[in-house]
Parts: C-alpha cells; structure tokens; sequence
C-alpha cells in the first residue's frame, strides 16, 4: 500500500508487521520501501526533528515522530535501514536501488503533544517535557517577640520554628535546540515570579537552577535537555519575613530600601515552542 512519508512517496510492506504489549506498554513493528537515496529523508521523517533558526531566542520547531495509526499513545522510536535489490558501488560506499526501513513504535518518555492530566499546571501544559513534583516541609523561625501564646503569655526564651510545606517542581524539556544560557543566568539573579507561573501566585515560587545535558538528534545536529527547579511555599512568599512586633505580619525584606529578592517573568525559561 502506498503512503506518504516526510513527502516521499513509500510502500508499506505486510513483511514483518506485528503488534505486541510489554509492561511498558504496547509496541508494534511496520517496514516501508522506498528509493535508497530517500531513506534518511524517510527516517528523519518518521522519527520526527527539532529544527531552529534564528540563533538563540530564535524559531523552534517541533515536528513529533509518526504516530501508530490505531494507538495514538505509541510513536516512532527507532529505525533500522536494509538495503533492497542489488549492490552497485556508490561514491562513498555500496549502494542498492531501494531501502526496506523497519520502524519501531512505543510508548515515547515524555509527551509529544499537550497532556493536561499530567502537567504541573493543566492550564498551560508543555510539551517535549518530563514534569515532576515532590512534596516537602521546610521550618520557619519567627522573633519571639512576635509570638503571642493563647493565653496571651510571651516566650522567654527561644525563637519560635513552625513547619510549613514545600513543593519542588521540576520540568526537563528534552530536545531543545540550543543552550538559553542569558535567560537561565539572568533567572538566577531575579529568581521569584513577578507573575503567576505554574499555578502560582507571584513571589512565592522561586528558581532554584538548571542543569543542562547535551544529547545528539537523529539528524546527527546537537541538542539540549534542559532539567528546571523551582521551588513553592503556600504561606510565606520567599522575601518576606514576619515582622518581630507580632502585629504587622509578613515583611518584604529589604536592604537599603531596595528588594533582596527580585522577581522576574519565570515563564520565558519556557521556549514557546513547548508551550502546548
């Protein structure tokens, strides 16, 4: 049967088809014929490419692997490539007139298209993207000239150290074409959330870092996974502190009468194109 791949025309062979289940999850095989000098063109076009231009801030381009046609939970993942017919000496190496390429499909690591079920914030979902979330506490000190008992009593001695909890969220994009150095470097100075970002109300979500692994894409260009920590306490915004008189509450701390802390727009770590 015929079919088109990445603009090339191709036939899809019944030879070594099947379908199978793993623990992870379903899997099936399919193979395609097509010329030989169209084979990488087909294989790029099946397993999908990441393409930018621009220089850094530039234009990014998704293109998701070939979904399975009846589970639109399994991708392409891997190729193989076979030469067909008879070997004749190329240029560079032999060379045979068609190229039989056999695609693996499963169940991909991380989500090609926008998955609200499975996003930190369901309202704006990413995609490309591995997120996690761990739950914590951290304590807090307060004065104990600002803690009043009950009963009304003062505490003599010791401050006074509550717990409060804490959520450290992670978000890795995978196969981002360049490193953001300048937008991660200039996070790090203003790190608090001058808006609401990942559900969060501003200043209270705080960056916490990125670390960046380089990988190589099918196309044998280079990409970045990029993994974000990010920090969120409900009570207390990261550049308060409570006031010692126990009466005005939580205080912007400031040095000289200007903010510690700085807040920034933690969203635009985030490329657009992995904005689903």
């Amino acid at each position: 049967m015929a079919t088109t791949i990445n603009g090339i025309v191709c036939q899809e062979l019944r030879e070594g088809f099947n379908e199978g289940i793993h623990r992870e999850g379903p899997v099936a095989t399919k193979k395609f014929l097509c010329d030989w000098a169209d084979r990488y063109a087909v294989a790029n076009g099946l397993l999908g490419l990441v393409t930018h231009s621009g220089g850094v801030g530039g234009t990014t381009t998704l293109t998701a692997p070939a979904r399975y046609p009846e589970s639109h939970n399994m991708f392409a993942r891997e190729i193989s490539i076979e030469g067909k017919g008879k070997a004749t000496q190329g240029s560079l190496q032999i060379q045979f007139a068609q190229a039989v390429i056999t695609v693996n499909y499963n169940v991909p690591q991380f989500n090609y298209l926008p998955n609200p079920d499975i996003s930190l914030d369901p309202t704006a979902p990413y995609v490309y993207a591995t997120q996690e979330i761990d739950f914590g506490r951290e304590f807090v000190t307060i004065e104990k000239s600002a803690v009043t008992l009950a009963n009304g009593h003062k505490l003599k001695d010791l401050p006074y150290a509550f717990p409060i909890a804490q959520a450290v969220m992670t978000i890795q994009l995978h196969q981002v074409p360049y490193l953001p150095a300048a937008q991660i470097l200039a996070a790090m100075q203003k790190p608090l959330n001058d808006a609401t970002f990942l559900g969060v109300a501003p200043g209270y979500l705080m960056f916490n870092g990125c670390k960046s692994h380089t990988e190589a894409s099918t196309d044998a260009t280079y990409t970045q996974s990029l993994t974000y920590v990010f920090a969120f306490r409900p009570i207390l915004r990261w550049d308060e502190v409570f006031d010692p008189n126990g009466v005005d509450g939580p205080q912007q701390a400031r040095y000289n009468g200007a903010a510690i802390l700085l807040r920034s727009d933690l969203s635009s770590l985030i490329p657009s194109a992995y904005r689903g």
